[in-house]
């Protein structure tokens, strides 16, 4: 069995770098073709993401749609409702789903769910200056690979940090983008998002335990602290609208709540080549046609 998942592992890696060569040449030629014109906001954003591989914003700053926010936050508030009713099974977790709630994962047993056409995340998701900002960053255009909303439940006696809660570098892609968005206040007790500037591949520490397709996930604290330096540690703590956007192929880890819960929802971005290799996967399926009212770039990101 061991032999056969290493050798799994390997055509896998080897196609996603033949293709992150030779593939993703429509989402390429597209990006050339139809650049992103980005406003001053989206541009500061831009730049933020290319030098420290994290930028930080506002709902209301770069997307401006109030209406699309109350929508969510609506939605929001509902799931959030509906979690806080249901209650925690545990005390202490001791994994990932103790401590965390996936919206749409978990309704469908953690496989993949279907989403209406018209529904307001896939919207936020392809259809605002996030999506240009994500496909200027990545300069090709991107697909979109998972869209969905988080509850993280607090334990206020938990004293050691389980799976996410650890530096890890994602390995969905070599430069994967989530974009994180909060509908909770989120301080230092409600688990904030915390990240190591400039350790995305090819940035200035980015070698330390760098990021490779199937290795090794968490590393310690005290492993990092021999590489990184303390002042690249960033806790990200924000209000309701705050939104982080992330190379998470950086070191990056969240979730720690002890006082109240997170409330926040993600979007993930990957290049055709991670996807079509099978280094990545898609979470969700449209139901209908996703193609209906959308622009060139959100198109290929949805299909």
């Amino acid at each position: 069995m061991g032999g056969e998942r290493k050798e799994t592992r390997r055509r896998v890696e080897a196609s996603y770098r033949a293709r992150g060569v030779l593939g993703d040449r429509q989402g390429r030629r597209g990006f050339a073709e139809h650049p992103p014109r980005l406003e001053a906001v989206g541009q500061r954003v831009l730049e933020d993401l290319r030098r420290y591989g994290i930028a930080i914003t506002s709902f209301d700053e770069l997307v401006g749609d109030a209406g699309l926010w109350q929508r969510l936050a609506a939605d929001m508030r509902e799931f959030a409702e509906r979690i806080e009713a249901e209650g925690a099974a545990t005390d202490t977790p001791q994994e990932k789903t103790d401590y965390l709630v996936w919206r749409n994962r978990s309704a469908a047993g953690g496989n993949a769910f279907t989403l209406p056409g018209d529904d307001p995340w896939v919207r936020y998701a392809v259809d605002t200056p996030i999506h240009d900002v994500v496909n200027a960053y990545r300069e090709r255009w991107t697909k979109l690979s998972n869209v969905d909303q988080w509850y993280t439940r607090p334990f206020s006696g938990q004293t050691l940090r389980v799976a996410s809660q650890r530096w890890h570098r994602d390995p969905e892609d070599r430069h994967v983008v989530k974009v994180f968005t909060y509908f909770s206040h989120v301080d230092e007790g409600a688990g904030p998002f915390e990240y190591l500037t400039e350790t995305k591949p090819g940035s200035r520490y980015g070698d330390a335990y760098p990021w490779k397709p199937f290795g090794k996930k968490y590393r310690t604290p005290e492993e990092l602290a021999e590489k990184v330096p303390a002042d690249q540690h960033k806790r990200l703590t924000g209000s309701p609208g705050t939104v982080i956007l992330a190379e998470t192929s950086g070191f990056h880890r969240g979730g720690f709540a002890k006082d109240k819960p997170r409330l926040l929802s993600v979007q993930t971005y990957i290049s055709a080549a991670a996807l079509e290799s099978g280094l990545a996967r898609r979470w969700y399926s449209i139901d209908g046609e996703p193609v209906n009212g959308h622009e060139a770039p959100a198109r290929y990101a949805l299909t």
